[in-house]
């Protein structure tokens, strides 16, 4: 059965496939076996190897085999054209897996000439791609050494035109400076954005000030005493023959100070005078003679103090005054009616001359620095015994009070720094510097750090109950230091340089032209002002903080006594001890008023380049 089933589907298979020949392989006029030996030879001949082998196997099983006696010849013979078949089939896949393989061996070949060329395609486009970015990198750096250098050159007519008293050129000059970087900058030429010279902002900031700074001389043309009130809108001088003058600071450029008041003296020479916090009254100190308060409201009239040979004083409040005596005495008063009365029993007296003092409000506590020792007199309890502060016996340079009023620092010439808190009364920490002089101490007023300096060049941050927390080293010698308003400097004055510190760490150094007498921070901590004082002269120098950079330099024919950022910032006062007031625009503000669009320039910059 297995056969038969084996034989019907064969002959099934082999009827199909028969279906399909080719007409050229077909012949009606011949038996089976015949037919299909004659259509697998032609099959055979055009190599349809399957398709002969097909008939070549279905001829085994024609009928007429049967019967035949040639029947095993015929059988061997269908065998021979099957391995035939066979072998014919082989060599020509083998001849076409030849092919193939040659084929797949010129293609990997040709696939590697082209990978190689294009790798050095990609190595030619990469070579282009660098020299033109050379080129192009050639031509910026080119274009950034003219814009450059043309700045430069721009600042340095600038300069010319103000030794030419052009300061109309001047500042055209040096703002065009301004303009060729930042448009350059604006461009994008170059990642890297060009910084402008130096040279240029001072230029610019010369020829600002040459521009339209107003100097006003007063009558006296020299001064004893300045002194600025806390709103910083009003100022007094105080002449050599005691005459004290009280000005209103305007915003104005025609006239930025205005007289309000000349307070005449009696032949008495005047040894200080104190604003009150309203500006409304003035605390006069004389020499060999009583103070006196002044007020505008009852200028005839001189409420007289009974404290013979006062040479100091402060308002605590608006209705509470105190003055102390170089013998070292101390009295309270306070206003009764129209008349000022002692508010303490009897007067205190130290017993030393005191060279300056402290007042903590929220303590209710005065702190007087004496040669050598430090009084602390609580103004609740006068009754008890002032608390003193002693360095060892040695000189005492400076103290100073912390923002919250709750802590006092002092350093003497012994290099010792004392930590006192005003609140529990007793000294808190101890640091010295090498038993090296410290002249200055300064409180961070936004924190708890306290900076010390010393003769041998150690900067020291520390803090109210903490040990050292920072020490810098230098080899010049510190003789000044200070916070900036905001806290986010300090200064190290050696000299004529200015060591800048930005969180207990060293951040900067500005070399000044002369050695410093004194700097003022603006309010913003972005700016600050040195000024250098010598016998021939001063010179006031206005600085970048940021970048250090040198935004003016003045020179003055008398001393600096002060100088203030006013308005904002917007402005700088400038006190000269020949009796001059000077305003001048801050330089930082007039670029910004340019920048803006605002027409400050009254000749163009072209124009004067002509001309040079």
């Amino acid at each position: 059965m297995r056969i038969l089933f084996i034989f019907y589907t064969t002959c099934l298979f082999t009827n199909i496939l028969l279906a399909q020949t080719n007409e050229n392989c077909l012949s009606n006029k011949t038996n089976c076996y015949e037919k299909l030996v004659k259509e697998g030879k032609c099959y055979l001949e055009n190599e349809q190897f399957e398709n002969a082998y097909n008939r070549f196997y279905a001829a085994q099983f024609c009928k007429e085999l049967d019967k035949d006696s040639k029947r095993l010849l015929k059988l061997n013979a269908l065998d021979s054209l099957i391995q035939d078949t066979y072998e014919k089939s082989d060599e020509i896949l083998t001849k076409a897996k030849n092919v193939a393989e040659s084929s797949r061996d010129s293609i990997d070949r040709l696939n590697k000439e082209a990978n190689n060329l294009n790798l050095r395609l990609q190595l030619s486009n990469d070579s282009l791609e660098i020299e033109k970015r050379n080129v192009i990198k050639e031509r910026n750096a080119a274009e950034r050494n003219r814009v450059f250098k043309e700045s430069i050159n721009g600042a340095l007519t600038s300069q010319n035109a103000l030794r030419r008293k052009d300061a109309d050129c001047a500042l055209s000059l040096a703002y065009e400076g301004f303009i060729t970087v930042d448009s350059f900058n604006t461009k994008k030429i170059d990642s890297l954005p060009i910084k402008v010279p130096a040279i240029v902002y001072e230029a610019f900031g010369n020829a600002v000030f040459e521009k339209n700074h107003k100097s006003i001389p007063t009558e006296n043309n020299a001064f004893k005493i300045f002194e600025i009130s806390p709103s910083k809108e009003k100022i007094l001088t105080v002449a050599p023959n005691s005459t004290i003058s009280v000005w209103k600071i305007q915003n104005s450029d025609e006239q930025p100070l205005l007289l309000l008041d000349t307070i005449l003296s009696d032949n008495s020479s005047i040894l200080s005078a104190r604003f009150s916090a309203d500006a409304q009254s003035i605390l006069i100190c004389r020499k060999d003679d009583t103070p006196y308060l002044w007020n505008k409201e009852i200028s005839d009239k001189k409420l007289f103090i009974n404290h013979s040979g006062a040479d100091n004083g402060v308002f605590l409040n608006n209705n509470r005054i105190l003055t102390t005596a170089r013998d070292g005495s101390i009295n309270l008063w306070k206003k009764q009616d129209e008349n000022l009365v002692l508010d303490m029993d009897e007067s205190i007296n130290l017993g030393l001359p005191i060279l300056d003092f402290l007042i903590s409000t929220k303590q209710s506590k005065g702190i007087f620095r004496t040669a050598n020792k430090i009084f602390i007199i609580d103004f609740n309890n006068l009754k008890d015994d002032p608390i003193e502060i002693i360095h060892g016996g040695m000189y005492i340079y400076e103290m100073a009070l912390s923002p919250d009023e709750q802590h006092l620092a002092s350093v003497s010439h012994n290099g010792e720094l004392i930590l006192f808190s005003l609140e529990e009364n007793k000294i808190i920490n101890k640091i010295m510097h090498d038993n090296r002089p410290v002249y200055s101490v300064s409180f961070n007023p936004k924190n708890s750090t306290v900076f010390t300096g010393s003769t041998n060049g150690k900067a020291i941050f520390t803090s109210y109950h903490q040990s050292t927390t920072a020490i810098i080293e230098r080899n010049y010698p510190i003789t000044s230091v200070d916070f900036s308003p905001q806290g986010n400097y300090a200064a190290s004055i050696s000299d004529n340089i200015i060591f800048l510190y930005k969180d207990s760490q060293e951040d900067k150094i500005i070399r000044t032209a002369k050695t410093i007498s004194f700097i003022t921070f603006s309010d913003n901590d972005k700016q600050l002002i040195s000024c250098s004082n010598a016998s021939q002269g001063s010179i006031l120098e206005l600085w970048d903080i940021i970048n250090g950079t040198k935004l003016m330099e003045i020179s003055f024919d008398s001393f600096l006594i002060n100088t203030q950022f006013i308005e904002d910032g917007k402005k700088i006062l400038a006190i000269t001890a020949h009796g001059k007031v000077v305003f001048f625009p801050n330089p930082s503000y007039t670029l910004e008023q340019l920048n803006k669009g605002e027409k400050l320039l009254d000749v163009n910059a072209k124009d004067c380049e002509e001309n040079e």
